[in-house]
């Protein structure tokens, strides 16, 4: 089995619709689905991501290639 973060981008028209998007795509596959942040196009455009991930309080590395 393998973990895969994955940051996923909904074209919602509010919090609720994009929550509900998201566990209606990804039910049966994500372990924690967050409290969606709304973001402008031009930030999403111009963001820069960092994310840590972190499993029974061990914190995974990113996979080397």
């Amino acid at each position: 089995m393998y973990l895969v973060p994955v940051l996923v981008i909904l074209d919602a028209s509010n919090a609720l619709s994009a929550t509900l998007n998201a566990d209606a795509e990804f039910r049966d596959r994500a372990l924690h689905i967050g409290a969606p942040r709304l973001l402008s196009p031009a930030a999403v455009a111009l963001a820069e991501f960092e994310l840590h991930v972190t499993a029974n309080g061990i914190a995974l590395e990113p996979a080397r290639d």
